[in-house]
């Protein structure tokens, strides 16, 4: 069964729900920020996107990963990391919602939205998903072009 544009984007979105209800469901308490150096970085992204937001979401890796820029347990609510200038350094968290550091190799299923929040209705504007993506010490770098599925 194909799915339309719509239904793509909301199982797209119910995804990565469902990947930061597990975050925060082991999650610690309180704001997580990021620290300089970690994380997944994109580059390349087309400048139609600068200024929007993006999220992301592990599968078939031996346990999830998650990537916003923050998130805070006590309220629920996670912040998209900003893409500027065609590119984006997206934290990465383990779902114990600790700072993830290792070594991994993971495919990524991220969305691109306009608002900073993920629990904004109607946000979704973009999906690309990468893979496989090889982290080392909690970092990894892929180029936008570099994706498996993209659509918007």
């Amino acid at each position: 069964m194909e799915l339309n544009s719509q239904e793509e984007k909301m199982a797209n979105k119910r995804f990565l729900s469902g990947m930061l209800i597990t975050v925060l469901a082991f999650g610690v308490m309180g704001i997580a920020c990021a620290e300089d150096g970690e994380g997944l970085t994109i580059t390349d992204i087309p400048s139609r996107f600068n200024g929007m937001y993006i999220f992301f979401g592990s599968r078939g890796c031996c346990y999830p990963i998650f990537g916003a820029q923050t998130f805070n347990v006590d309220t629920f609510t996670a912040t998209g990391a900003r893409i500027s200038s065609g590119r984006v350094r997206i934290p990465v968290w383990t779902e114990g919602g600790v700072r993830f550091n290792g070594s991994e190799t993971a495919f990524i299923e991220a969305s691109i939205t306009d608002l900073p929040s993920l629990d904004d209705d109607g946000a979704d504007i973009a999906g690309v998903d990468f893979g496989p993506v090889v982290f080392s010490n909690g970092s990894a770098t892929v180029s936008f072009y570099d994706n498996v599925f993209f659509w918007d």
